[in-house]
């Protein structure tokens, strides 16, 4: 049990370029159990809310690039896929080499800016889908 005197004399004497001091009580009998009993409340229980957040799935572990086989620069992308909805480009970073993704969503209603209403749900709509993405990137 540390008494007050001492903890005084030893802080007096420290200053940040001399010290580094890690104090700290035992949950089980020492200090912090004694002045929760004196108070009549737990003041240490571990707070539920405070924690490492899960690993982030979008967070690469593995940096290095894949061989594309070929050293030939190339200069435009290539239409990889193709629908009524959606088109998907690919072009590999030859010039730097490192490994990068750019997203770049761009939707194209007719019907967004048909009305009033029709403006207001697609706003609503990319809204909910970006909070969606977020969500699923946590």
């Amino acid at each position: 049990m540390h008494h007050h005197s001492s903890v005084r004399a030893k802080v007096k004497i420290c200053t940040c370029g001399n010290a580094r001091h890690f104090w700290s009580s035992d949950l089980e009998g020492g200090v912090a159990s004694k002045l929760s009993s004196s108070l009549g409340m737990d003041i240490f229980c571990p707070n539920e809310n405070l924690h490492l957040p899960a690993p982030n799935m979008f967070i690469p572990t593995d940096l290095l690039l894949k061989d594309t086989g070929t050293q030939e620069k190339v200069k435009f992308p290539v239409l990889v896929r193709k629908s009524s909805y959606a088109s998907l480009w690919y072009k590999p970073d030859t010039r730097f080499s490192t490994p990068k993704a750019y997203v770049k969503i761009d939707f194209n209603c007719p019907f967004a800016k048909s009305s009033l209403e029709a403006e207001v749900l697609t706003v609503i709509f990319t809204l909910l889908l970006e909070d969606y993405l977020n969500e699923y990137g946590k």
